[in-house]
């Protein structure tokens, strides 16, 4: 990342296109840091199948990491490789680090917006815990089980509370041109949210 200078690992999906649907006025929207879609004629945010509070186990993020560092490096011992699965965990940690920094972007937002509160600061650490990296669960040197380990807890949301639908089910409904729109969204945040962070600056005295 140029910008922060972290290091890491991406993996994004190419088959999957989860889409939230955007409410056309602000305390309509699931998430209050898509509000600036309100009037914005955006109906659906994308969200990327493979973030890593998308889904709770991401343990496939070592699995990936390993067979492209096997590979990066065919020399090294495949077995030791491919029963620890850390060789690229900095890249991995990376990306951790990415996410949490937009959490503290949404948090200044919220701030700004009168939208915090310490609960929803809880909440959102908690999406974040990513305890299927950290704890290293599929490293068997820091394991050394017969039973694969598991700290994932309960399931977080029932099937029918899933507030996504898939691009299969939301494509027929969009022109090319609004489809665009909606894969472009990410940028018209930040704009809204610079241009919005410039006209708080210019009037604060």
């Amino acid at each position: 990342n140029a910008s922060s200078g972290i290091m890491s690992l991406k993996v994004d999906a190419v088959d999957t296109y989860p889409l939230l649907s955007l409410g056309k006025k602000t305390k309509d929207s699931p998430l209050r840091t898509h509000g600036h879609f309100a009037n914005a004629d955006i109906p659906y945010w994308y969200q990327c199948a493979t973030h890593l509070y998308t889904m709770r186990d991401q343990q496939y993020w070592a699995d990936i990491a390993t067979i492209i560092d096997m590979r990066r490096r065919p020399w090294l011992r495949r077995d030791l490789v491919q029963a620890q699965k850390s060789s690229m965990l900095d890249l991995i940690l990376g990306a951790c680090l990415e996410e949490g920094n937009l959490v503290l972007d949404h948090l200044k937002e919220r701030i700004r917006t009168d939208t915090y509160s310490a609960r929803q600061r809880s909440y959102w650490a908690m999406m974040r815990t990513n305890t299927s990296i950290y704890f290293l669960p599929f490293n068997t040197s820091v394991w050394r089980l017969p039973t694969p380990i598991s700290f994932l807890g309960s399931v977080r949301a029932r099937p029918e509370d899933n507030p996504y639908r898939s691009a299969e089910e939301v494509l027929p409904e969009l022109s090319p041109e609004m489809l665009e729109r909606v894969m472009r969204a990410g940028i018209f945040r930040e704009e809204a949210r610079k241009a919005a962070e410039a006209a708080a600056t210019s009037t604060t005295p």
